[in-house]
């Protein structure tokens, strides 16, 4: 078995379980949610919708209604690509790599920092995004993606009760007190 994958001995701390199962869930409804705004993209409701959108933003007379469709299809497309993206890196990270957990911070950090300018409709997302985030940066997911992390700690010195031990000092050969 790999050292990187988790096993027994090296478990995975339940931060990086719970923040990358929610970038995975996150990801997965998100993806499906877009193929459904998809599917409907030429119904007369998103097209009365664009057309208030267009209308009370006073933005009608620059943009037509198919241009505005165009942008939200080419949006969908993005936060699609965001989406899966985020699923396949947050099994890796499950996995321990270190790479897909910066890589799934990156991609949905994007889709985090987008749904903010979606108004207050989208900031819960935001909200899931960030919370993804700092478990997936907690400090003993830090120190089981270095390979530090000690099984039992909750991640603070001193957590378990017994004082905080040093790492074991290299074995050096006794010093000599003669000059040559």
């Amino acid at each position: 078995m790999s050292p990187l994958l988790p096993s027994a001995e090296n478990p995975r701390p339940r931060q990086v379980t719970i923040g990358a199962t929610l970038s995975v869930t996150g990801g997965v409804v998100l993806l499906f949610a877009l193929i459904d705004l998809m599917t409907r993209l030429q119904s007369l409701e998103v097209t009365q919708l664009l057309q208030e959108n267009l209308r009370a933003l006073s933005l009608s007379s620059d943009i037509s209604v198919e241009q505005a469709r165009d942008l939200l299809r080419y949006s969908i497309m993005v936060f699609a690509v965001l989406s899966a993206a985020a699923v396949v890196l947050g099994v890796f990270t499950l996995m321990r790599d270190r790479s897909a957990r910066v890589g799934l911070t990156v991609v949905i950090a994007t889709i985090g920092v987008l749904c903010v300018f979606g108004g207050p409709a989208t900031w819960l997302i935001t909200l899931y995004v960030a919370t993804s985030i700092a478990l997936l940066w907690s400090r003993s997911a830090r120190e089981w993606f270095a390979g530090t992390y000690a099984p039992g700690s909750s991640g603070s010195p001193g957590a378990s009760g017994a004082p905080p031990t040093k790492p074991e000092a290299p074995d050096r050969p006794a010093e000599s007190t003669s000059p040559w």
